[in-house]
């Protein structure tokens, strides 16, 4: 704009032409608040299996690993004195959504296809860090991997659960892990609530469901009458033994 007007005053200075585009200059300096950046992910509300998958592999098996549940309060509280942020990520179609606003908007913003992940993200920002990648061509090194911050497990996780693809070895390496780390936590150790050795009378109810099921649908002809008295029976005690299952209290 200047240098269009300074074409009409011959003694006016005009500004040099930008060696940079606009959108050039926003993808480098969202790039290089990525780069000023560390972050730890959380995911709120309900468990669920396909996190299990997506984000646990202990020894390389799939779905294998625990999860740390605790409350928004108590980790807002235990990062409280490191100068984080603690915000849920927003979701967005991008080709829809307006501009960023906030200069940490880029940061605390995913694409609409993630969103099943329901992410809270923890985010440490290197400010002096990004100052120093704003000049083009800036030559900065690299922050670490990894930054690690004073926090007392004990006084933020309600619970440590155990993945419900873990077996019953893995479970028991897990707990004495535990054990040996902070034997307070021994109490704190579940499985997850998906985990068929979690309620296994309510497993064993549908399983005799399904059987039942396929007896009355007459797909095994051949059980005498008596057999599937019996079935009936065993099925009965079975979803008494769910409802009780499901009344049993646990910490959320």
């Amino acid at each position: 704009m200047m240098n269009r007007i300074a074409a009409h005053y011959p003694g006016m200075a005009r500004s040099p032409s930008p060696d940079e585009d606009s959108w050039t200059r926003i993808t480098r300096l969202r790039r290089a608040k990525t780069r000023s950046s560390h972050a730890s992910c959380w995911s709120h509300g309900e468990e669920s299996e396909a996190l299990w998958r997506l984000y646990s592999a202990d020894d390389g098996c799939q779905g294998v690993g625990v999860a740390l549940r605790s409350t928004l309060a108590s980790l807002e509280a235990s990062v409280a004195a490191h100068d984080l942020y603690v915000s849920p990520i927003t979701y967005l179609r991008y080709h829809e959504a307006q501009p960023f606003t906030d200069e940490m908007d880029p940061l605390l913003h995913k694409r609409h296809g993630f969103a099943a992940e329901r992410e809270l993200r923890l985010l440490k920002f290197d400010l002096v860090h990004y100052g120093a990648l704003v000049p083009k061509d800036a030559s900065v090194p690299e922050l670490p991997d990894h930054i690690y911050v004073d926090w007392v497990l004990r006084d933020v996780i309600d619970e440590i659960v155990i993945s419900p693809y873990a077996g019953e070895n893995y479970e028991e390496l897990v707990r004495l892990a535990i054990n040996a780390a902070d034997p307070k936590l021994n109490d704190r150790v579940v499985l997850s609530v998906l985990s068929e050795r979690r309620n296994p009378a309510i497993s064993s109810a549908c399983r005799l469901g399904h059987a039942e099921i396929e007896l009355l649908n007459g797909r095994d002809p051949g059980v005498r009458g008596d057999h599937r008295h019996r079935l009936r029976a065993a099925l009965g005690r079975g979803h008494e033994r769910a409802r009780i299952g499901r009344n049993m209290p646990v910490r959320q």
